[in-house]
């Protein structure tokens, strides 16, 4: 991931699949379920709490590199990459 003022971080395992996921969405929102089925495969049991656990990991990655998490939580539904997020 690099930003437009040329800082970058790499991204692996958990935190690389969420957030590609996050931009193939983008605009959209990712839902908790298919989140899930993207990290442990389909029809693994996943909690929101893990997923959440993960995002938070990723957030903060985000922003110790680039001053902010790029990322919306929409409660009940999942995330959504949010690029202007101040």
């Amino acid at each position: 991931v690099t930003d437009a003022h040329g800082e970058s971080l790499v991204l692996k395992g958990y935190s690389a699949t969420l957030f590609e996921a996050l931009m193939k969405m983008h605009p959209n929102y990712v839902s908790y379920e298919h989140l899930g089925e993207l990290l442990w495969g389909a029809g693994a049991d996943s909690s929101e709490h893990a997923i959440r656990t993960h995002v938070y990991v990723l957030r903060k990655l985000l922003k110790q590199t680039f001053g902010r998490s790029l990322i919306r939580s929409l409660y009940g539904r999942g995330y959504q990459l949010d690029p202007k997020q101040e």
